[in-house]
C-alpha cells in the first residue's frame, strides 16, 4: 500500500483540529468504480463500458466532461473506461489505497497549507475520482465552479510515495495563486508563456518548500527531467523567452509532452516545468514565499525576463 506521508507536517496531535482549519469538502467520487473494477474481470469491453456508463458516470456526470478530463466524447469514455479498469485490476486496486489515505490524510495537508499560507480561502471542493488516466491532480472548473480534481487511478499508476505529497502541494498552491494573483494553469495555451512558466515554476517550487524531504526528482515529477534538465538550462532558458503571447507549439513542447521536433532535438518532456522553478528560485532571493504567492503585473513580467535573461547565460 502507497503511504501518502504528510502527517510528518504536522504532529499527530494537530488531528483534532486539522479538520476545522480546512473547510474545502472533499468528494469521493470513486466509491462505485472499485467493486466495478472487480465485477468487470468477467464482463465483455462493451459490458464494461456500459457499466462504467450506468453505475459511475451517472453518479458524476459533471466529472467525466471535456471540460475536467480533456475529452467528453462518450465513445472515448467507453474505450477509457475499459482500459482504467483493466490497469486498476493489474496493479491490484492500488488506487484505492490512495483514495483511503488521501481521505484520511487530506485534512491534515490543508491545516498545513492554510498555516503557511493563512488567507488561503479553502471554499472549494477535492474531487477524488477515477480520472481513467487522465489527469493525477488539476484545477478545474467543475459544474460551474472552481475545484481541485484528483485523479487517484493515475496517481497510483504513475506517482512514487514520494511524489503524492508533492502532486498536492503543487495543486493546492495553483488554487491559492489564482485567489492571490490570478494565475492558474486552468487556461493551458490559450494564455501568454510567461505566465504559464510563472504559474507552473512557482507551484512546483512551492510544493519544494512544503515537501523538504522531497527529491528534485519528487518535486519534477520525473527523475528524467531532474537529470537531464539542468545541464540544458541555457538552451531551455533561451527558448522560453520570447513569451508574450500564447504559443501552442511552444507549450507543447516546454510543459506537456512534447513533439516529434523537441524529442528529436533533445528537449526533456515538461522543460518548462524545470525552468519557472529555476526563475522562482532566483525571486526567491527577493521575496518572501507570501510575497511570490502574490506578485503580479508588469514588474513581475520583467523580473521574470530578467531572471530568464541571466540563466540563459546573460547579465540581467
Amino acid at each position: 500500500m502507497r503511504n501518502f506521508v504528510v502527517a510528518s507536517l504536522l504532529s499527530l496531535s494537530a488531528l483534532a483540529t486539522a479538520a476545522s482549519a480546512a473547510n474545502c469538502p472533499i468528494v469521493d467520487a470513486t466509491a462505485a468504480f472499485w467493486p466495478l473494477v472487480q465485477r468487470a474481470s468477467t464482463m465483455t469491453p462493451v459490458e464494461q463500458a456500459a457499466a462504467f456508463r450506468k453505475t459511475v458516470l451517472a453518479q458524476f456526470p459533471e466529472l467525466y466532461t471535456g471540460n475536467v478530463l480533456g475529452n467528453g466524447n462518450v465513445r472515448a469514455l467507453d474505450e477509457l473506461s475499459v482500459v482504467a479498469m483493466a490497469a486498476a485490476r493489474k496493479n491490484g486496486l492500488r488506487g484505492q489505497a490512495v483514495e483511503r489515505d488521501l481521505v484520511r490524510k487530506l485534512p491534515v495537508f490543508l491545516a498545513h497549507f492554510q498555516k503557511t499560507f493563512p488567507d488561503f480561502r479553502c471554499d472549494f471542493p477535492v474531487y477524488l475520482m477515477a480520472s481513467l488516466g487522465s489527469l493525477d491532480g488539476a484545477g478545474r472548473v467543475v459544474a460551474g465552479h472552481p475545484a481541485l480534481v484528483i485523479g487517484v487511478d493515475t496517481m497510483a499508476e504513475f506517482e512514487t510515495q514520494g511524489e503524492l505529497p508533492v502532486v498536492i502541494a503543487h495543486e493546492l498552491f495553483h488554487r491559492y495563486n489564482f485567489q492571490a494573483a490570478g494565475f492558474s494553469d486552468d487556461p493551458g495555451d490559450r494564455q501568454a508563456i510567461w505566465r504559464t512558466l510563472w504559474a507552473e515554476g512557482l507551484a512546483t517550487y512551492m510544493s519544494a518548500q512544503l515537501n523538504p524531504q522531497s527529491s528534485l526528482a519528487d518535486v519534477m515529477i520525473s527523475p528524467d527531467l531532474a537529470k537531464r534538465a539542468p545541464p540544458m538550462i541555457k538552451r531551455l532558458a533561451r527558448a522560453l523567452r520570447n513569451n508574450d503571447t500564447p504559443n501552442p507549439p511552444l507549450y507543447a513542447e516546454y510543459f506537456e509532452g512534447g513533439s516529434k521536433r523537441a524529442s528529436a532535438d533533445g528537449i526533456p518532456q515538461r522543460s518548462g516545468y524545470y525552468v519557472g522553478y529555476r526563475v522562482v528560485q532566483l525571486a526567491a532571493q527577493h521575496h518572501s514565499l507570501y510575497q511570490l504567492a502574490h506578485l503580479k503585473g508588469p514588474g513581475l513580467h520583467d523580473e521574470i525576463n530578467g531572471y530568464l535573461k541571466e540563466l540563459a547565460g546573460g547579465a540581467r
